[in-house]
C-alpha cells in the first residue's frame, strides 16, 4: 500500500463527517473558494511558456486578466 494511505484515509473520514453537517460543509466550501489564489489559465500558460518551456510569448493579456481580483464582466 501507499506510504501516505493512512493520512489520506483520515482526511477522507473528516470530509465524510463534515459532509453530514450541512452548515459546516457550506462554511468550509465557501472558505475554500474565498481563500483560493487568483487564477487565470491564460496567465498560467504564459508563465509556463516563459519560465519552464523558455519559448517566446507574443501578444498581451486583456487588461482585466492581468489584475488580481479583477471581476469578469465588470463595468469600467
Amino acid at each position: 500500500m501507499s506510504a501516505d494511505f493512512d493520512s489520506y484515509y483520515e482526511a477522507q473520514r473528516g470530509i465524510d463527517a463534515r459532509w453530514q453537517v450541512v452548515p459546516a460543509w457550506t462554511r468550509a466550501s465557501i472558505l475554500n473558494v474565498a481563500r483560493m489564489p487568483w487564477f487565470s489559465s491564460d496567465r498560467t500558460i504564459r508563465e509556463y511558456a516563459q519560465e519552464i518551456w523558455n519559448v517566446p510569448v507574443r501578444g498581451t493579456l486583456p487588461r482585466a486578466s492581468q489584475e488580481p481580483g479583477a471581476q469578469r464582466g465588470a463595468i469600467r
